[in-house]
């Protein structure tokens, strides 16, 4: 598929997969749609877990996978996946001394399980 139409020198080649590309959206969102509404209407899932559910169980965990599956090795900067490790790991030990901070006159169990 040319991304742009010089490619091949002839601007009638772009048109039909941009139409290809458009219709296959709208198709996809249809279907998307059609099921949603078909969930909640056979009872499925009800109304208070329906976005929870969907979006916890089906589309976070899909987008993951498809982020790892497509991702292409050589193009990962290990120095991002480092700095947020980083990140994490100050978020949590300064989340544990602030359990530590305020919870000093508690006994040690319940301090922790406030950990």
């Amino acid at each position: 598929i040319p991304s742009t139409p010089t490619q091949y020198g002839n601007t009638a080649v772009a048109m039909p997969t941009l139409v290809v590309q458009t219709a296959t959206l709208i198709l996809k969102l249809g279907c998307s749609l059609l099921a949603g509404f078909l969930t909640f209407r056979f009872g499925l899932v009800t109304e208070k877990q329906g976005l929870a559910f969907i979006t916890g169980r089906l589309g976070l965990p899909l987008l993951a996978f498809k982020a790892i599956v497509t991702a292409n090795l050589g193009h990962i900067e290990f120095r991002v996946i480092l700095s947020c490790a980083i990140g994490k790991a100050c978020v949590y030990l300064l989340a544990c001394l602030a359990c530590w901070a305020t919870m000093r006159k508690c006994n040690k169990s319940d301090k922790l399980i406030s950990a």
